[in-house]
C-alpha cells in the first residue's frame, strides 16, 4: 500500500506532559514500570585515564534488563570560574545489557584538561526505548531490529502487513476515545500560537463544559512550549479490544474475557514544539519518563499487551496512507500503536 503523505508536527514532552479533556476520569496516577536503564558515577580519581581532572568522576549508563536499549541522554556543563550554564549536549546510545559491570562510559563530571579542567559536567537520561524487530518488508530499510521512535513506528504503522503481524498494534476509529483529545487539543495549540480556550476544545470534540471531568485549564502557548494543568491525574479507556488485534498481538482470545486500553495523564502537563508549526501533523518526543502519559493495559493478555506496547508515552504523530483512513501513531517506550481518526 503505497504511503500518499506523512504530516509531521514535532513536539517535546518536557518534564511534564499534556493532560487531555473529553470524556476522562480523575485517577490517581500508578508507579511507572520498574526502570532497568540507570545512570551511575564512580569514585573520584578512580578512572584517571579517562577522567584525568583532580576529583573527576566517570559516568556509566547500565542496563540491567535481558534486552539492549535505546538511551537518549544530555550533558549539561557549567563553567567553574564564571559559574555560567551552557546548553546541553544530547547524546544517543544503544545500550546491551550490562548485567554488573561497571556499564558503558559517557564522561566525566569535571572535563577538558585542555582548559585546566575549568568544567562542571552533569549528565541525564531523558529517555529509553525498547529495541524491536522488524518485518521482512521493512529489512532493507530499518535493519532487523529498531529503536522504538517516532520515525521508526511511522515506518511500522504504514507497513501493508503491519496490523496483522503485530508489528503495529493496529485499532479502528472505535479505539479511538483515549487518543482524539491529545491530538485535537495539540492540533489547536499549534496552529493558534497562543492560548486555546478549553471550551473551543470541548465543541471540536463534540462535548460540553461539564463533559470536562478530570478540570483541565486552558492550554498555553509561550514560544511553543504548550501547557495545561489540572488537580489531578486523568485516565481515557479504549472501548475492549478487538480479538483481530489481539490474535495478532500473541495474546490467547478467551471467551468473556475482555482486555482495554488506557491513556493515563499525570496532573501537570507540557510539550514543546521544536518543528514548523504550519504542519499539520503530530510528533511528539519524550525528555523524562517521571510525568509522562502511561498506556496502560488491562484485562486478558495485559501483561503481554503492555511489555509489547506499553509504557510511558513517547511520541504522537499521523499518517495517512492511500485507502485508509488518516491514523494517530503512539509510540511508547515499548513499541507502536497506531489508531484511526474519525473523518470529519
Amino acid at each position: 500500500m503505497a504511503l500518499k503523505s506523512t504530516e509531521r508536527f514535532f513536539l517535546t514532552l518536557a518534564a511534564s506532559t499534556l493532560a487531555i479533556y473529553g470524556c476522562g476520569e480523575p485517577t490517581t496516577f500508578p508507579p511507572m514500570p520498574p526502570q532497568t536503564v540507570s545512570l551511575k558515577y564512580g569514585n573520584p580519581d578512580s578512572d584517571k585515564t579517562r577522567c584525568s581532572c583532580a576529583s573527576s568522576r566517570p559516568a556509566f549508563l547500565r542496563n540491567s534488563g535481558a534486552s539492549a536499549k535505546r538511551v537518549q541522554w544530555q550533558v549539561s556543563r557549567r563553567d567553574r570560574i564564571s559559574g555560567q550554564l551552557y546548553a546541553p549536549q544530547l547524546g544517543d546510545s544503544l545500550l546491551p545489557p550490562t548485567g554488573g559491570g561497571e556499564g558503558q562510559f559517557v564522561g566525566c563530571s569535571i572535563d577538558d584538561p585542555a582548559t585546566s579542567c575549568r568544567f562542571d559536567a552533569s549528565y541525564t537520561i531523558n529517555s529509553v526505548s525498547a529495541m524491536m524487530s522488524v518485518s521482512s518488508a521493512l529489512v532493507s530499510t530499518l535493519g532487523t531490529r529498531v529503536a522504538a521512535s517516532a520515525a521508526s513506528c511511522q515506518a511500522i504503522c504504514s507497513a501493508p502487513n503491519s496490523g496483522s503481524d503485530g508489528s503495529c498494534l493496529t485499532l479502528g476509529v472505535r479505539y479511538s476515545e483515549a487518543v482524539a483529545p491529545v491530538r485535537v487539543m495539540l492540533e489547536g495549540a499549534v496552529a493558534s500560537g497562543t492560548e486555546v480556550k478549553k471550551t473551543d476544545i470541548l465543541l471540536r470534540l463534540g462535548l460540553k463544559p461539564g463533559d470536562d471531568r478530570c478540570e483541565r485549564s486552558d492550554v498555553t502557548n509561550d514560544n511553543g512550549l504548550l501547557s495545561n494543568s489540572g488537580p489531578s491525574s486523568c485516565q481515557f479507556r479504549s472501548r475492549d479490544l478487538p480479538k483481530s488485534a489481539l490474535i495478532a498481538a500473541g495474546v490467547a482470545v478467551i471467551n468473556g474475557k475482555q482486555s482495554g486500553m488506557s491513556l493515563i495523564l499525570p496532573e501537570l502537563a507540557a510539550y514543546r514544539a521544536i518543528g514548523a508549526a504550519t504542519s499539520v501533523g503530530l510528533v511528539g518526543e519524550q525528555q523524562g519518563d517521571k510525568t509522562s502519559p502511561l498506556v496502560q493495559f488491562d484485562g486478558a493478555g495485559a501483561d503481554k499487551l503492555n511489555a509489547r506496547y506499553g509504557g510511558p508515552l513517547q511520541s504522537l504523530s499521523r499518517i495517512a496512507l492511500a485507502g485508509r483512513p488518516p491514523q494517530t501513531v503512539m509510540q511508547t517506550a515499548n513499541g507502536c500503536i497506531a489508531v484511526d481518526e474519525a473523518v470529519q
